[in-house]
């Protein structure tokens, strides 16, 4: 397993489910908060697409900034908080 699609799917999905105001985005973006991938900055926000069968992918509002795919089958933990 690779480390930093593990730590980069955790952080993503922490982002879209955290409720606190510190990290709120709206209903329909998600956060990068932060992590192992170069070149995406801290408090990164985008929108996450679940569309395609194969990868989970965030692509940051800011154009200039490459999009992460994420295999699904990297993915082995999902945490969900109120």
């Amino acid at each position: 397993m690779n480390l930093p699609y593990r730590v980069a799917a955790v952080v993503l999905l922490g982002a879209l489910v955290s409720q606190t105001a510190l990290h709120a985005v709206d209903g329909k973006k998600a956060e990068y908060i932060g992590g192992t991938v170069t070149g995406m900055p801290e408090k990164t926000e985008g929108k996450l697409d679940t569309s395609n069968e194969v990868t989970l992918t965030f692509t940051p509002d800011k154009k200039e900034r490459l999009a992460l795919a994420i295999p699904y089958d990297k993915i082995t933990s999902i945490e969900y908080g109120q």
